[in-house]
């Protein structure tokens, strides 16, 4: 099936508060991915509200997803982006790794 969206996080939230992985839970160790299959253009202006909280999850048109690493293999081109920032083109891989950021509090 070609691909409208798919995202792969460890937070609810991105792109300006959109939900796109709802499930995700910051702290657990899981990577989840939400995948939204291609959708209409009327259905997209229709349901583009939904985002924000998490109730596009209920389309038959999305999957979601929680594992330790995920990769994508696309047929065609596919352009990878982290919080916005271009990467280049996939095939992308995504995994966990434990303990890998320091952070101090004062």
């Amino acid at each position: 099936k070609e691909i409208f969206s798919l995202a792969v996080g460890i937070c609810k939230y991105n792109g300006g508060g959109m939900l796109q992985c709802p499930q995700a839970i910051v702290d657990d160790g899981l990577l989840d991915m939400t995948v939204i299959h291609k959708l209409s253009r009327w259905k997209v202006i229709k349901n583009i509200k939904r985002l924000f909280d998490g109730s596009f999850t209920r389309n038959s048109e999305v999957a979601q997803f929680r594992g330790k690493q995920f990769s994508v293999v696309p047929k065609q081109k596919m352009l990878v982006e982290a919080d916005g920032e271009f990467l280049g083109e996939g095939p992308a891989e995504f995994k966990i790794q434990p303990l890998r950021l320091r952070v101090a509090v004062k």
